[in-house]
């Protein structure tokens, strides 16, 4: 039996499992069929399909379990979707970053913070991933507009991202797509886990160069509004472009405002956002600012450059990460049950992550242009 056409799918399930509008509450009864036909037997032989988790991109993403291990763990499971009214080459090229996603998930899921990949295969002429399934909240949804974080907790959250794309680094990739809605703070152990590596970018092993992934084109740029440095919507990432979304992550939090509603200095086009953080200590403010430098050659090179400056401040944190963020958050907001926690055997965790977002949609969408011609900023900050 072949598969439904996946430009078909439902929107996210509700955790009874009725089907519903993603902007609200309404039930899609003639497209519950799709999603019921996804569900009829195991993908790959062992995947069974609960519920959608979210749509949009270049992928449809659904919660499954695998039914070939002992006690049947839950997975997410990643369905390949080519993007609606584009031309060719872009569907081409998206299909690319798909496959490659398999690829680097499968190099990188060695270390605790990034998903493990399960499963590459092909079906009924769809392409799915199977992955390790985060439980936990997005980070996005603990920043509200209009509520900055305190310093401590900035510092943290930063010191925590740097420390995983250090490694991301050191195996010469750019993930290309840091923000909030893509790290998830873990409900078991507090730990943040950066996900979604459907935008990386590999570099030739070579100091300094930026080189284009195998296969992939040029002429297009992957990211997000308000993370997206100039060198890279201009089709030209190199590390200092994940230490710039870091950055802007780090505006966000301590400004309580979008990163792409900031406006820019009319004389050096840095961002302006210091006054907007009156709260903040200056050198924190000045790593910050060193990691969003409008060029990409004032900026800290990797991520291992921004981290070693964040821990040289009077408040950076060289122990345990995850230690002091529960230490910290027992002082100040308290420990509830895990929504996971079984009769008799509750978790307690902090009301942080406490909320189960896994099914909602993410607010900042990724996003496939055409690269942008932008001039090489001259040498300086100024």
């Amino acid at each position: 039996m072949g598969r439904i056409a996946n430009h078909n799918l439902p929107g996210p399930t509700s955790l009874d499992g009725d089907v519903r509008h993603p902007s609200g509450d309404q039930s899609l009864h003639g497209d519950e069929i799709t999603l019921i036909d996804l569900m009829a037997y195991p993908l790959g032989g062992r995947y069974q399909i609960l519920r959608q988790l979210n749509f949009g991109g270049f992928s449809h993403t659904f919660l499954a379990v695998d039914l070939h291990l002992p006690t049947h763990p839950r997975c997410v499971l990643k369905q390949f979707k080519a993007p609606e009214g584009q031309n060719p080459i872009t569907q081409v090229i998206a299909r690319h970053l798909f496959d490659h996603e398999a690829q680097i998930l499968y190099e990188l899921g060695s270390h605790p913070q990034i998903p493990t990949l399960l499963a590459h295969f092909e079906e009924d002429h769809e392409v799915y991933l199977a992955q390790e399934y985060i439980d936990g909240s997005r980070v996005c949804h603990q920043m509200e507009l209009g509520k900055p974080w305190s310093e401590t907790r900035v510092v943290l959250l930063l010191q925590e991202v740097l420390e995983i794309l250090a490694f991301v680094h050191r195996h010469h990739v750019i993930h290309r797509d840091v923000k909030p809605s893509n790290l998830i703070r873990r409900h078991r152990d507090g730990k943040v886990v950066l996900i979604d590596f459907g935008a990386v970018k590999r570099l030739r092993p070579v100091e300094g160069e930026m080189a284009t992934s195998e296969g992939a084109d040029p002429a297009m740029a992957i990211g997000t509004r308000g993370y997206m440095p100039s060198e890279q919507r201009a089709g030209r990432p190199c590390f200092s472009s994940d230490v710039y979304a870091v950055g802007m992550m780090g505006i966000r939090a301590l400004t309580g405002l979008r990163p792409h509603t900031l406006e820019k200095d009319a004389t050096t086009q840095e961002i302006h956002w210091r006054p907007y953080a009156p709260e903040a200590s200056s050198r924190l403010k000045d790593v910050i600012d060193q990691m969003v430098r409008r060029d990409y050659r004032d900026r800290y090179p990797t991520a291992q450059d921004a981290l070693d400056a964040l821990q040289q401040l009077p408040n950076g944190f060289s122990s345990s990460i995850a230690h002091l963020y529960q230490t910290w958050y027992r002082g100040v907001g308290g420990l509830v049950p895990s929504p996971v926690s079984t009769p008799g055997d509750t978790e307690l965790v902090p009301t942080e992550t406490a909320d189960a977002t896994a099914i909602t949609l993410a607010q900042e969408d990724t996003a496939l242009l055409p690269v942008e011609s932008i001039p090489t900023p001259p040498t300086g900050s100024g």
